[in-house]
């Protein structure tokens, strides 16, 4: 019995994880609003992490670019359960953006519009990012 329950549990997993969805970003973020950029990065001599951590101004140069960003990445997202740690990470309220310098992977979380938390990865151009770094 525990090996069909395992089973099927797995099948659940694969189902969810192959399903895409579409999400318009600017649903989830307040256009009056400034983001939190937080960047990680590793001291050379030490080798821990130090942060750095900004406000992106609205209508700011990088603030205008994550929009578009948004704007231009709508399709291909996918539900993600696992944790995910990144170099970058782009705050709003509920909003939530994760990114590693240079890699294909973005995550987002936000809180939909009935509360339920939700967390969805995508795969993207290798730097389409890069310019959070700026």
């Amino acid at each position: 019995m525990k090996k069909i329950v395992g089973i099927g549990f797995l099948v659940f997993l694969l189902i969810l994880s192959s399903c895409s969805a579409d999400i318009e970003l600017k649903d989830y973020l307040d256009m009056d609003k400034p983001f939190n950029l937080t960047i990680n990065t590793t001291n050379s001599e030490t080798g821990l992490t130090e942060r750095n951590s900004q406000t992106l101004e609205v209508d700011s140069d990088r603030w205008k670019k994550i929009i578009l960003w948004g704007q231009n990445n709508t399709e291909g997202w996918t539900p993600s359960l696992a944790s995910h740690i990144g170099d970058v990470y782009v705050l709003q309220s509920n909003f939530r953006l994760i990114y590693s310098k240079g890699s294909k992977g973005v995550v987002i979380s936000f809180t939909d519009k009935a509360g339920i938390s939700k967390q969805y990865m995508n795969v993207i151009e290798k730097e389409d990012l890069n310019f959070l770094y700026e």
